[in-house]
């Protein structure tokens, strides 16, 4: 090569490696935004939707989902099995739609949330602290006159369905013993807390 020819090669390899840097960065950019979005609406379609409406806003905004007939028959029958004959300690109603009871067994105390919440209808033992009303709701004043006190007997729901019933022994007025059963329809906007006594509501 002449003189000139290694100028230009030696000005060439100058430009071949910042423009292989822009490339491979480029690269690495768009890669990193692909799994980005792709992280996110994988997060989206497993944790659902946001209580505000539409899709997550954080990580630590989880909502639950909507039960099914299936699954909830398996939550109603690890309830028996961990809350039956245990006792009601006390009852409140944190929110309108919402109902926590503490029962204790011999050797254990439990918290057991019943919701009616349109986009969170659920049954289940939790851990959470709520905050309640100073004056309580004349819905939690009923249920705590005729629940207070009773004993679990049994957990049970109707094949296929998404009703799960609570029976319990409880004292009445007169010191008798009566059968009360307090029943969770777990049914999207739909759901409802019901009292029944006697086979009335």
């Amino acid at each position: 090569l002449g003189s000139s020819e290694q100028v230009d090669a030696g000005q060439q390899g100058k430009m071949l490696f910042p423009a292989t840097t822009l490339l491979v960065k480029m690269c690495l950019e768009r890669s990193a935004e692909r799994d980005k979005h792709e992280n996110k609406n994988k997060i989206s379609a497993v944790d659902g939707q946001s209580e505000c409406g539409g899709h997550l806003k954080s990580l630590n905004e989880v909502n639950t989902m909507a039960l099914d007939a299936a699954t909830l028959a398996l939550t109603a029958a690890e309830l028996k099995a961990t809350l039956t004959d245990a006792k009601i300690a006390k009852l409140f109603e944190p929110t309108r739609d919402e109902l926590v009871l503490t029962l204790r067994t011999r050797t254990d105390t439990y918290a057991l949330l019943l919701s009616a919440r349109s986009g969170s209808a659920r049954v289940c033992l939790t851990e959470e602290s709520f905050e309640n009303p100073e004056t309580p709701p004349s819905f939690c004043m009923l249920m705590r006159k005729h629940l207070t006190g009773g004993r679990l007997l049994d957990v049970h729901m109707e094949p296929g369905d998404r009703i799960v019933y609570f029976d319990f022994q409880c004292t009445n007025e007169m010191g008798d013993l009566v059968r009360n059963t307090l029943c969770a329809e777990l049914m999207g906007r739909y759901s409802n807390l019901v009292l029944v006594q006697n086979g009335k509501i």
